[in-house]
């Protein structure tokens, strides 16, 4: 997966960059501006791909539940509903329900659409209702540009 594959990237670039302090030896031009970064408390855009804006502390802890949030589910099976920002390609969940529905009531993937409707649940574990043809998602950012 893509978190593991993250989590072995960062591992990999930290016992580098310990060896490279450890030792006292010039370190590579990418390994330093991912040091510097952290010695700023921002995430290198290595680990990330692009520029995130929050600081090292909030990007760990919420790497952290994301990773979390994936083993749970993975364990669990059904879950109540999708947290929407702990998946790298959220478009991946949007596909893969269409796929369940169109498996379920024999429907062509390209005769369903999804629709959207806002609740006004604050947390997953208040969400009793149990619709078959229903899926919650949460924790949507919408930006205003």
């Amino acid at each position: 997966s893509r978190y593991n594959s993250l989590i072995q990237k960062i591992q990999t670039t930290m016992e580098k960059i310990n060896d490279y302090l450890n030792k006292g030896n010039l370190m590579p031009t990418y390994l330093e501006k991912i040091y510097f970064a952290l010695a700023e408390s921002r995430v290198p855009e290595e680990f990330t791909g692009y520029t995130w804006n929050h600081p090292l502390g909030e990007w760990i802890i919420t790497l952290k539940k994301r990773i979390e949030y994936i083993r749970d589910w993975l364990k669990a099976g059904e879950i109540k509903g999708y947290w929407l920002r702990a998946l790298i390609h959220p478009q991946g969940l949007f596909n893969s329900l269409l796929l369940y529905y169109s498996q379920k009531y024999e429907q062509t993937v390209e005769k369903l659409t999804l629709s959207f409707d806002f609740t006004s649940y604050r947390d997953v574990s208040e969400i009793t209702e149990s619709d078959p043809q229903t899926s919650y998602i949460y924790d949507l950012s919408l930006i205003h540009i």
